[in-house]
């Protein structure tokens, strides 16, 4: 039977070695070390678990700069503006039909460097358009857990593995051209009719022609990143009258960056995992019992993301819009600190094996930094973009789990659902989201 358990063990591992989500926009799809998702333990002598966990959510909306309910493609900005574009470009796109381009625009009285892209031409629906969309996300993500055979060890030390599995899709992509929107009567500005007929009339032929930059739908199917992870644990029994138990737990992991990243030729594109950089996710946590079966607990989690250079897509003028840049070059990514915060109550075990659970969750990312590679690009300017600016995100959480610990002695199954409802946010896609786990103990 041992032997049985080891070589399940070592497949599972073996399959996880060889195979967090972050897009354009952030979302709040759990991590796989979410305390949201730790089932009850099921014992010693099962110290074996593997398992499944499932999530799904899709919206129009999220929540943008200013925690405002927007589509899902105006998050950093409520239009994109073409015009701005054209500012200060580098050598990657200094080509004899860019310049024949600009040429014609100021032929008409387009100015480069002047305020909001060429002084009176950018006049807030010239060069403007109006992008909508939706988000889908669906999760699978296996997983595995071995509680080490340390018998003198003070508490339980258990490693674990965790391989997500994501579907993520932007589709249903529409783009609204502003330009003339706010004029009266039959004819046009020249300006006007050469923004509209040189840019936006086809903006997504001049992204491409000009930047190389897929302004269409976007979805893949790959995998995230691979977290390995330890954690400890260790009961102190109470003798007061009300709290009969109270749990410390911390864990450390490690987060191999296995996951599909953002193509920056893709102006919709996610990153599956944490965009090819390595991370250290670790965190520290209280459970507290009291008699009727109540469970009251807490927990603060922390990543540190380190440092990851490769090419991105950049501003070079302080009005480009996140969905226009049509210039890309080398940097490092200097990644902001993730902070996570959990509240919960539960009522756990009531009737056999069920437990219901209320909780809450925030959670905040710090701002990110980008340092050019070249001198094609300002870092003031690069640093502007709202995309790098911090993020967070406030939730409650919902769950229903049932443990066979009573029914099962040898194999013991665990299956849980849970509801998840956001109740503000800052530059994150939020949806509402479902989904659910089964596991089995042995």
């Amino acid at each position: 039977m041992r032997n049985t358990k080891n070589i399940v063990v070592l497949a599972i591992l073996a399959i996880s070695v060889v195979a967090g989500a972050r897009a354009f926009a952030p979302t709040n799809f759990f991590t796989p070390w979410d305390p949201a998702l730790r089932l009850p333990p099921a014992g010693k002598s099962t110290p074996f678990r593997i398992g499944v966990n499932m999530e799904y959510g899709d919206t129009h909306n999220g929540r943008n700069w200013d925690d405002k309910k927007r589509n899902v493609l105006r998050l950093y900005d409520e239009t994109q503006a073409a015009i701005p574009a054209l500012e200060q470009p580098s050598a990657a796109i200094d080509t004899p039909d860019f310049e024949n381009l600009i040429h014609q625009l100021r032929i008409a009285g387009w100015r480069p460097g002047g305020v909001n892209g060429g002084g009176a031409w950018d006049d807030g629906t010239r060069g403007h358009l109006l992008l909508n969309g939706k988000f889908e996300q669906f999760d699978v993500t296996p997983h595995m857990r071995y509680i080490l055979p340390f018998k003198s060890f003070p508490g339980s030390l258990a490693l674990s593995a965790h391989l997500p599995i994501r579907h993520a899709e932007i589709d249903n992509v529409s783009i609204n051209d502003l330009t003339g929107s706010n004029l009266t009567g039959e004819h046009w500005p020249v300006s006007d009719y050469l923004v509209e007929q040189l840019m936006t009339s086809d903006i997504k032929g001049f992204a491409k022609r000009y930047g190389n930059l897929d302004l269409n739908n976007w979805s893949a199917t790959d995998l995230g990143d691979l977290v390995l992870m330890m954690d400890w644990g260790k009961d102190f029994p109470q003798t007061k009258e009300d709290l009969k138990n109270v749990e410390l737990h911390l864990f450390l992991a490690v987060s191999c960056p296995t996951g599909l990243k953002r193509d920056e030729d893709k102006a919709f594109s996610m990153a599956l995992g944490n965009d090819g950089a390595w991370s250290l996710p670790f965190g520290i946590g209280i459970d507290m019992d009291f008699k009727y079966h109540i469970a009251l607990g807490a927990e603060a989690q922390f990543e540190v993301i380190f440092d990851k250079t490769k090419t991105y897509r950049m501003k070079t003028h302080d009005y480009q819009t996140e969905f226009l840049l049509l210039n890309k070059g080398r940097a490092t990514m200097d990644h902001g600190f993730f902070w996570k915060f959990y509240l919960y109550l539960q009522g756990y075990h009531f009737w056999r094996g069920l437990s219901l659970k209320a909780a809450y969750e925030y959670i905040k990312h710090d701002s990110d930094r980008l340092t050019p590679k070249t001198d094609d690009f300002s870092a003031m300017y690069a640093n502007g973009a709202r995309s790098l600016g911090e993020w967070y995100n406030h939730e409650f959480i919902f769950s229903l789990n049932y443990d066979f610990f009573e029914e099962c002695k040898m194999v013991k199954p665990q299956f849980s659902f849970f509801y998840k409802l956001p109740v503000a946010g800052k530059k994150i896609i939020n949806p509402q989201t479902f989904g659910g786990q089964l596991a089995i103990n042995f």
